[in-house]
């Protein structure tokens, strides 16, 4: 039953910024869930994200789209890494950094990654 919910959980948090995004001019990804993802227990959650500004999209990447920065779980510390242009693998979605309270008091971290489709 757990699983259903962090399933659940992640998958309102990953829509979340796409629905505060809609009207952006930025270049997004096609945001997917974490759904098959194992997440880190850590001991603490993550502080907000740092604000950054936008450089403009590289002209030698006009397929790049958009993906904010996030806290890194780094073995027993968090570190940011930077918003970034980044050009999506072909079928790709992407799944945002997600944190879910669990019903033990655990926080479950999933960082933002890729997920390729598979199949027709």
């Amino acid at each position: 039953m757990v699983g259903g919910r962090i399933v659940a959980t992640v998958l309102a948090l990953a829509l979340a910024p796409a629905v505060a995004s809609c009207g952006s001019s930025l270049p997004l990804p096609e945001m997917g869930d974490h759904t098959g993802d194992e997440p880190v227990i850590v001991p603490y959650p993550p502080p907000p994200p740092l604000v950054e500004l936008v450089p403009d999209q590289p002209a030698n990447q006009p397929d790049a789209v958009w993906v904010d920065g996030e806290w890194l779980w780094r073995g027993r510390r968090l570190e940011w890494q930077k918003p970034r242009w980044e050009v999506a693998p072909k079928g790709a979605t992407f799944a945002p950094p997600a944190i879910v309270y669990l019903a033990d008091k655990q926080i479950a971290w999933f960082v933002g990654r890729w997920h390729v489709r598979r199949g027709p």
